[in-house]
């Protein structure tokens, strides 16, 4: 019997939704990296979407913008080390007026 591991990408591909779940698992390993690394700045930091490569990072003001950008090469490190198979090939950084969201 096949594991849940390995049939599962198959069923997803089959549905047409396997880059949507691929990107939906890079953006929360992303997510849950910024709040282990930047507890304090969390509130304010939202790994929003995976579009073509580029993972889309909204933050609440330019302290957050700047302990991101800093953290960039790390966290691509981390989500090719997490995500294989995926790719992540540059991290931009947007300000928003939502709080990060």
């Amino acid at each position: 019997m096949d594991s849940l591991r390995s049939v599962l990408p198959k069923i997803l591909a089959k549905r047409g939704l396997k880059e949507h779940a691929e990107a939906a698992l890079v953006v929360h390993k992303a997510q849950l990296f910024l709040e282990s690394v930047l507890p304090t700045l969390s509130s304010g930091i939202h790994a929003e979407k995976l579009e073509r490569g580029t993972l889309m990072i909204a933050v609440a003001n330019s302290i957050a913008a700047q302990e991101c950008q800093q953290l960039s090469g790390r966290l691509l490190e981390h989500l090719k080390a997490e995500c294989p198979g995926v790719a992540v090939a540059e991290i931009r950084i947007r300000r928003s007026l939502e709080r990060g969201k």
